[in-house]
Parts: structure tokens; sequence; C-alpha cells
């Protein structure tokens, strides 16, 4: 098609997904959504390939045509019609357990389906046994809350109260849940409009090819890419600490094979899946794979289906990152971060160049519930805590990166004006990095004091096996999770449930990134510019990196 009008469609599907994006953030109440920013927006054409999203969550977004394809099986193009707005949380194709909740409306141009308007958000809650839905320590899906099919919650514009009231029925926030899915709702209407004007101007014709050519291109680009990329098979693996139910070591393996311009990516080696809430669905499996693949090549590349296209994915069912129907899900956050590890891993031995070493976070997102003494109302929140990036291949790694998650966390005056609760401490933890030639990034230490008995559920992992160092980097701290009570700190395990006092204070302490290159050829000007900031101290810098500072401030290296 004519290139400039190509140009500015494709622009224009992503400004539309961005605007998306602003308004929900504008309109939604919970502070998950408004504040941490957990969501996404995109566009797909009428049979659920991607065709533009937002800046949001990887997990969210590269979601959503899956969920698409799967709302399309139960309600073909031919059911539907316009005001129609579909909805699911299906883990088995949406992203993963069952706080992510996926609402498409179909955009027709006169009776002629030509795309989908989408957001999928985390909410705060979807009843279960765990407020909030996001702990491990669930045996099956059926404790871990309201499982919504694909369905038509708006049918030719009008709600299905049925279904509404079978949603706030099961739901501890029933009235923040609902606005925030109406929120979605609006938001994709919003869209919708925005597409139909591209058809008044341009053409509906002009719109579905423009839809052909983006994917095309985006493919093209994609090829080129990995064909650069020398053919062979990479392999690496790394471990999840437990399920939260047992002490065992859980495998996440992967081999990486290039041939020509494909890719794949098979998982076979990997553990299982396990009795715990860890197992890692394979719509969101691919969501970050694909990410991981996609932080290894050109950035610039549009990200639509045509990134998808020349790459496989595999993994044997009844393992942890393909489990059964009904597995347990809840809290396969901490595999993200794992899965995305292993995969670039691998392609660091094919592209050493683009290596990153093992990343500090893992989803320390501790969810606090109970109820507000000033208030006397239930309440739930989740705070994000992120860990250091490991070292790269040309400079260090970022201090506290949401990554591979993109999300915030949330300010302290949010959680301080909202919630009863203090944060006495927040800060970057020192001489928690990696140490390297390019050091991993910092992780974190937030300290939160409850001002009110409160249900504590702690996730995350990292706390047995520290983030891996790369190419002779040394590895990363270990996570902890503290509760101090007393004045005596207590350690707490991950995955579990707790219940906490009034005047107890948990510690959060995240992990920094693995180091990437041997610590003794990182610059000494470097390692003393770490110790003038307080990020490490004297001694760190003298026994990782054999730096000192001598009589007269200079920076020498202890042979």
């Amino acid at each position: 098609m004519e290139p400039f009008t190509y140009e500015v469609l494709r622009d224009t599907y992503f400004h539309v997904c961005r605007d998306m994006a602003t308004e929900l953030r504008k309109i939604c109440i919970s502070t998950v959504i408004r504040d941490a920013q957990d969501f996404a927006t995109a566009i797909t054409d009428k049979s659920g390939r991607l065709i533009a999203q937002s800046i949001g969550t990887p997990g969210h977004y590269n979601s959503v045509p899956s969920a698409v394809r799967g709302m399309l099986e139960v309600f073909p193009a031919e059911t539907l019609e316009p005001g129609d707005m579909l909805m699911t949380n299906d883990p088995w194709i949406c992203a993963g357990h069952l706080p992510d909740i996926v609402v498409a409306a179909p955009v027709f141009w006169e009776n002629r389906l030509i795309a989908f308007a989408a957001t999928v958000a985390h909410h705060l809650d979807i009843g279960g046994k765990n407020p909030g839905g996001t702990t491990a320590n669930t045996t099956e899906i059926f404790q871990e809350g309201l499982q919504l099919p694909p369905l038509k919650f708006f049918e030719a514009g009008r709600k299905n109260i049925a279904v509404d009231a079978i949603i706030r029925q099961n739901l501890r926030l029933p009235d923040v849940v609902c606005h925030d899915l109406d929120c979605e709702m609006a938001v994709n209407s919003r869209a919708a409009r925005a597409l139909l004007d591209l058809c008044r101007k341009y053409g509906v014709d002009v719109l579905e090819q423009s839809f052909e050519t983006a994917i095309a291109s985006s493919e093209a680009l994609m090829r080129e890419e990995i064909a650069a990329i020398p053919d062979g098979s990479y392999s690496f693996e790394d471990f999840l600490d437990d399920d939260g139910l047992t002490d065992e070591l859980l495998r996440i393996a992967a081999t990486v094979t290039i041939a020509g311009s494909e890719l794949e990516v098979d998982f076979t080696g990997s553990s299982p899946q396990t009795k715990g809430g860890v197992n890692m669905t394979p719509s969101f499996r691919d969501s970050y794979t694909n990410l991981a693949i996609r932080c290894c090549l050109d950035p610039d590349i549009p990200q639509n289906h045509g990134c998808f296209a020349p790459v496989t994915i595999a993994a044997p069912e009844g393992t942890i990152v393909n489990p059964r129907r009904n597995a347990a899900v809840a809290g396969r956050s901490p595999m993200i971060s794992r899965v995305v590890d292993v995969v670039m891993a691998c392609l660091a031995q094919a592209v050493p160049d683009r290596a990153v070493a093992g990343y500090g976070g893992c989803n320390a997102q501790p969810v606090i519930s109970g109820v507000d003494p000033e208030t006397d109302r239930f309440f739930i929140f989740l705070d994000s805590n992120w860990g250091g990036l490991g070292g790269r291949a040309t400079k260090d790694g970022v201090t506290c990166l949401s990554f591979p998650q993109n999300v915030g966390n949330h300010p302290v005056e949010v959680l301080e004006s909202c919630y009863p609760v203090q944060i006495e401490r927040y800060h970057i933890r020192p001489d928690s990095e990696g140490p390297g030639r390019f050091r991993g990034g910092f992780g974190s230490t937030k300290d939160y004091r409850f001002l009110a008995d409160v249900e504590l559920q702690v996730p995350g992992d990292r706390v047995k096996r520290p983030p891996f160092g790369l190419f002779g980097g040394k590895n990363g701290t270990t996570t902890a999770y503290v509760r101090i009570h007393g004045g005596k700190e207590m350690p707490l395990r991950t995955k579990q449930a707790y219940t906490l006092e009034k005047g107890d204070t948990l510690s959060v302490r995240t992990s920094g990134g693995g180091g990437l290159g041997e610590p003794a050829k990182r610059d000494p000007a470097a390692v003393k510019l770490d110790v003038a900031d307080g990020y490490i101290s004297p001694q760190h810098a003298l026994a990782e990196y054999g730096v000192s500072d001598d009589s007269g401030g200079t920076s020498t290296r202890q042979s």
C-alpha cells in the first residue's frame, strides 16, 4: 500500500492504544491499575492477530491475541454484533492467573467485523481462599477464585445482569473491581470509535490492508534479525526455589535453536507441573518468551503478530511451563523472570554483545489485607518491590528495575494515605549487586509497619538461589522477607500466608542482579564511585573487586 498512508495509520494505531492506557489510569480506582499500571491495551485484527499495543505489561499485551482467539472459538465472528463486549480470565488463554481479566470489544464497520479493541488488567480481588488471588499456597485452580470462561458481558449494548451479579457475589471488593471492569469497557469503546473514524477517513479496505502490511513488515524485519544470529542450539537452565509446599528445587530448562530465519524455544527438561501454584500456562509462557527474544533483537521493530511468526515455542504437557488444566497457577509470577532469564542466557551464547546476567527481581509483591480501623472497611493492596537487572554486555545493570513485568510500585504517599501502613524505610540495598566487570544493579529494602492486624501473603523467590552471573561475573545476593516483631527479626518463607499484628514490620529486601565479566576487570574508578555513593562498602570493594582507597584518595587494585 501507499507508504505514507501506511506509516500514518501504523503510528495512529499505537497512539490509540496509548490513549486507551492513559484513560484507563485516569478513571480506574484500584491502586494496582491506577498507580502500579499493571495492565495493557491492544488492538487486534478480526482474527485476533496483534496489530498494536500500548507500552504496558508484556505478559498482558502479548497474551491478548491468545485471549481473543479463545473468545472467538466460543463466539465465532458470525455470532457477534455491535455493542458486544467479551470477557474472560481463563489462565490457559489469558495472562496466567485469575486476577487478570481480558475485556475485548469487536469493532464493526457497517456490520463487517474488522478488529478488536482489548484491555487486560490485574484486579485487586477475584475471590478464592486468598485475598488478591496471587499466592502460590493453593493446590488447584478451584481454590484460586472466580473463573470466567469466555462470555458476553455486554450483548448488543446491554449488560448481562446475571453475570454482573455472579461477579459481585464472589468478590471481597465488588464495587472496586466492577468499577474497573466498566473502565476497561469504556476505553475499549473509545478505541472502537477511533478506529471507525479512521474507516471514515481512509476506507475500511485501506485499514485492513494496513494491518496486513504491518504484520508482513515486522515479520520480515524479525527474520532478518534472526538470520544474523549464528545457527545452532544453545541451552541454559535455572531453578525456582520451590513451589511453596515442598523444598524441592524446580528446573526451568530451555534450548534455543536458530536455523536460518527461524527460531525455536524448547522447554523440554523443565520440572513436572507442581502441586503448589507456581505453574505457568502456555499463553503466559509464550508472552514472556517472546519478550526475552525481543530483548536480544532490534528494539525498533514494531510489535505485532509479525514478530511472533518466525518463533516456535514448545514444552511437554504436564510440565511447570505447560501444566494441565485445573493446576494451581495463582502464584505464577516468580516464573516470569526465570523464564526470561533462561531464554536470554541461551541467546547470550549466540549474541554475547547483547547478553544480560540474571535478574534480581522475583516479583516481591506482598499482598496485604485486613480491616482499616479508621474506616472499618476491608482493604487489599499489593505493592511491588523490584531487584536489580543483571550486568549487561557493555554497561552495569539497572538498579531496582521492574523487569520484565514493566509495572510500577506505589508511591509511599499513596500507600500511607490509602491504607493503615507506614513505610519506615525505603532505600537501595548496599552490597547487593553481583560483582562483575559490569556489575548487576542493586536491590532495595522496604519496611512496612502496619497500623492494624493484617493478613500477609508473601510471594516471590530468589531466597535460596541468587541471580546468576555470566562470563565470569558473580551471583547477586538472595532476597529476604523478614517479620520484625517485638524487635526480633523472623525470616518468612515465600509463597505462604501469615497473620501479622498491629505494630509489626515487614521488611522486603530484594536481590541485586548478577554480574557480567570478571570483577577484577572492572574499572577501579567505577568501584570508587559506587563506594562514594554508598552503594557498596569499602570492605566489599576490597573483597570483591580488589580495590581500596589509599591515603591520597585514589583507587588502587590489590594484587
